[in-house]
């Protein structure tokens, strides 16, 4: 299921990334770089379904049809890379070039995330992390880690079929 933008009505793709279901919310205070989305839906784990219901903060800058010089690129377009479930690059204010990471704003999965740059999310990797005591990442999971990866990848397919 995906966002049926302007009637906030979900649309049945078709595709794999039918189990996640999208609706904008508008918020006020949210700059112009960003949009808010309320994602509901679930992935497999283990065969079992897991909810992985949350608030991302979309940026919405991102050039689609840009196509990265980076070798993980393999030639392919942002729109292409998200089509297959990978994240899209970026040129951050350095001009280095650089993906998008899902990073989540509170440390818990599933949990409210923000597309940043992978370069300010290196950069800022101790303040943005600093939420949790070391060793209490959901990463040492291997349910929630697997959960998470398993969202990712239906993130970014559900994205591209939601492109303006």
């Amino acid at each position: 299921m995906v966002l049926n933008k302007g009637t906030g009505k979900d649309v049945n793709t078709g595709s794999n990334s039918s189990k996640l279901v999208g609706r904008e919310v508008n918020l006020d205070w949210l700059g112009d770089k960003y949009k808010a989305v309320e994602l509901e839906g679930s992935v497999k784990v283990g065969g079992k379904e897991m909810d992985v219901s949350r608030r991302v903060y979309q940026r919405t800058d991102i050039q689609w049809d840009y196509k990265p010089m980076h070798p993980k690129a393999k030639g392919l377009s942002n729109r292409e890379l998200a089509a297959k479930g990978r994240p899209p690059f970026v040129v951050d204010k350095n001009g280095v070039e650089t993906q998008i990471e899902l990073h989540h704003l509170l440390q818990k999965e599933p949990g409210d995330m923000v597309e940043i740059f992978a370069t300010t999310h290196d950069e800022y990797k101790k303040i943005l992390h600093g939420l949790i005591k070391d060793g209490d990442s959901f990463r040492n999971s291997d349910i929630l880690d697997k959960q998470y990866n398993n969202f990712r990848k239906k993130y970014w397919k559900w994205r591209f079929n939601n492109l303006d």
